[in-house]
């Protein structure tokens, strides 16, 4: 039996190689391979790479142009592979851009398609909605508003929960906060070990770190400055940096926004979650993570004026972050600011989708948190209450289910 996966983000990555194991475990015989497209960790589970997706990790139209010949070459080596070897399914993960293309040419092949943690198409540009009704046999839905709206539009789709939260069983805290700081080399001084700790984590892409470090810095320079107005008590600023390319960005800018004593580690994101007091990050998967760690956060996505007009076009939800969309569901784009659904910069996670210079309005809802216990406190609880509601394991082997039965049968 063979499945040909599709997967191009570093998430997308980690959802494919959980839900190659669930298909290992489920799978009853010993003929079962995992071949395509993805990342270092679907090899680690077993999957044959036919290309490292991940590394494609592009960004607006800029990035695909730059690299479309080897788009290209990778559909038609996938088509060819379809023709050929003709695989029991096709599962793509997230990465629409170029995965409807293998979507396309898998249903040309006759192949069944699903598509796990799909694209936030009723959020952006609804009419790609034609694609998943036409080329998709199953969406494996991961939010319980969207599973509904893709029924509505005449797809088949399942609700199995959100992939990541299979990653929530990994999670493992060592000691309280204030000993997993200690712990670390870099803040073991006597001045940091009872700071306060804000996290910073500017994306997981070249482009993204690029795009909002600078706001971001800027914001934890305010925050230092007006908190020591109020609290003798130190502040810690943790940066976490996907890769050491991206150290080499943010060093020399937190230099220059006068943070030479900030922290950046790489590869270390989990754990500066885990003993944050506050974090302020790029919008992305990461804030279900957040969420798992009840950690008040602000979230800011910087683009150009261009791309500003163009969201305004095509975005039809009022909220990007995925913990806002599960606390509020898909709120229409223009829908009024009510208590039940706020402006995106009161809501639960304040986000600014934004061209311009937020690190003002960044700085005031964190100094606002960590100067005043009982406010703190009650976004802790509303987090506390979000994450009993929703952060359960198990998707992964719910679709790996759906995938093997309907191959049966």
């Amino acid at each position: 039996m063979k499945i040909f996966f599709s997967a191009g983000e570093p998430s997308g990555d980690v959802h494919g190689a959980n839900l190659i194991r669930a298909l290992k475990d489920a799978y009853q015989g010993d003929d079962l391979q995992c071949v395509g497209f993805g990342g270092p960790k679907m090899k680690e589970a077993g999957a044959e790479l036919m290309f490292d997706l991940t590394s494609l990790a592009v960004m607006w139209l800029g990035g695909v142009l730059w690299n479309i010949k080897t788009f290209f070459s990778l559909a038609a080596q996938a088509q060819e592979y379809f023709e050929i070897e003709k695989p029991d399914a096709v599962v793509l993960i997230d990465y629409p851009g170029f995965n409807w293309h293998i979507a396309k040419r898998a249903h040309k092949a006759g192949i069944p398609v699903y598509y796990y943690s799909p694209p936030q198409i009723w959020g952006w540009a609804q009419w790609r909605v034609r694609k998943m009704r036409k080329w998709v046999d199953c969406i494996l839905s991961g939010l319980p508003f969207e599973t509904q709206w893709f029924q509505d539009q005449g797809c088949r789709c399942i609700y199995v929960g959100h992939p990541f939260f299979d990653e929530t069983e990994k999670f493992e805290l060592e000691g309280s906060r204030q000993e997993a700081v200690g712990s670390s080399e870099d803040v073991s001084s006597d001045s940091t070990k009872n700071a306060i700790q804000i996290g910073i984590l500017p994306g997981s892409r070249t482009q993204e770190v690029k795009q909002n470090i600078a706001t971001m810095l800027k914001a934890a320079r305010l925050i230092q400055e007006r908190f020591a107005q109020v609290s003798s008590v130190p502040i810690q600023f943790r940066v976490a940096a996907f890769k050491d390319e991206h150290w080499g960005i943010i060093a020399p800018k937190a230099a220059k926004a006068g943070l030479d004593d900030i922290v950046i580690e790489v590869g270390a994101a989990s754990k500066i979650m885990a003993t944050s007091d506050a974090v302020m990050a790029v919008s992305g998967s990461v804030s279900l993570e957040l969420l798992y760690y009840q950690v008040p956060t602000v979230i800011l996505y910087k683009t150009s004026w261009l791309g500003m007009f163009l969201q305004s076009i095509f975005r039809k939800v009022k909220y990007i972050t995925l913990v806002n969309l599960l606390e509020y569901g898909a709120v229409p784009a223009q829908a009024p600011d009510l208590p039940i659904a706020p402006n995106p910069r009161k809501a639960l996670f304040p986000e600014f989708l934004t061209a311009r210079d937020m690190s003002e309005e960044i700085a005031d809802n964190i100094v606002s948190w960590i100067s005043d216990p009982e406010e703190y406190e009650r976004k802790r609880e509303q987090l506390t209450e979000l994450k009993n509601h929703v952060c359960r394991p198990g998707a992964a082997q719910k679709a790996a289910d759906i995938i093997l039965k309907n191959m049966y049968y």
